[in-house]
């Protein structure tokens, strides 16, 4: 199939997925903040007050892993997980409009 017998919503959606893929960092995984102490007997979080700590959280291999990402990397982090999404959900949307070419028989 040309490019060009796409719709235009399909043409945007095929070029933001490709601008994604060769432009820009992409991970899978879900943020999650946790509040954990650190074990210093003198900071605050001895006293209840806990760090909030970012982690990432995925599947692999068939088992929860989670990371740590510093302060630093959560911009990058943050970005790549969004990446990822944005591109599965383009995925879903065009393999959607395939599906239904299928079911009215069009090429």
């Amino acid at each position: 199939m040309h490019r060009s017998q796409f719709s235009a919503r399909e043409r945007r959606q095929r070029s933001r997925l490709a601008q994604v893929v060769h432009a820009a960092r992409f991970l899978r995984g879900t943020l999650t903040v946790r509040n954990v102490r650190c074990g210093k007997p003198g900071c605050h979080c001895a006293r209840g007050e806990l760090h909030a700590c970012l982690y990432l959280v995925r599947r692999h291999g068939g088992k929860l892993r989670q990371m740590f990402v510093p302060r630093q990397w959560e911009e990058r982090v943050r970005q790549a997980v969004e990446n990822q999404q944005e591109m599965e959900k383009l995925i879903e949307e065009l393999s959607d409009g395939e599906w239904k070419r299928l079911q009215e028989r069009k090429e």
